[in-house]
């Protein structure tokens, strides 16, 4: 649906068949995920096709965009490591945040349960910046 969505930020989520993924054209993706997360884990589930290993889901969206094939990696909190892919075709990129001390939640959320939401970046305000950067070609 790469004619109909500018750019996608899935948060802590599952990617069925997500090899099976040929976009139209590059299309910017920004994604959270937490490490701590029990019903999408972070490492991977059963089998791969459904539930890939989050860090090479997001490898294969960088490649599948032209993307350089190695991340930036930065950590601008202690509990959070952001991986950038850059210099993609079509001004696209993609960026995954990882969180620490996070589980299957919405980051920065007031109403999810404190033991299991990051506090250390807001995924709404994230999102609205990032959307804002890649609207529809």
């Amino acid at each position: 649906m790469a004619d109909v969505i500018a750019a996608i930020a899935p948060d802590s989520g599952a990617y069925n068949f997500w090899r099976d993924c040929n976009p139209s054209r590059p299309v910017p993706v920004l994604a959270f995920h937490g490490l701590d997360d029990h019903i999408v884990p972070y490492a991977g589930g059963m089998p791969p096709a459904m539930e890939p290993p989050i860090e090479e889901w997001a490898a294969g969206w960088a490649a599948r965009d032209g993307c350089e094939a190695k991340p930036v990696i930065t950590m601008p909190e202690q509990t959070v490591t952001v991986r950038s892919w850059s210099s993609c075709r079509g001004g696209a990129e993609v960026m995954l945040y990882t969180l620490a001390n996070h589980g299957h939640s919405w980051p920065g959320s007031l109403v999810m349960p404190k033991a299991i939401t990051s506090q250390a970046v807001n995924a709404n305000d994230l999102m609205w910046a990032f959307f804002s950067k890649h609207p529809m070609p």
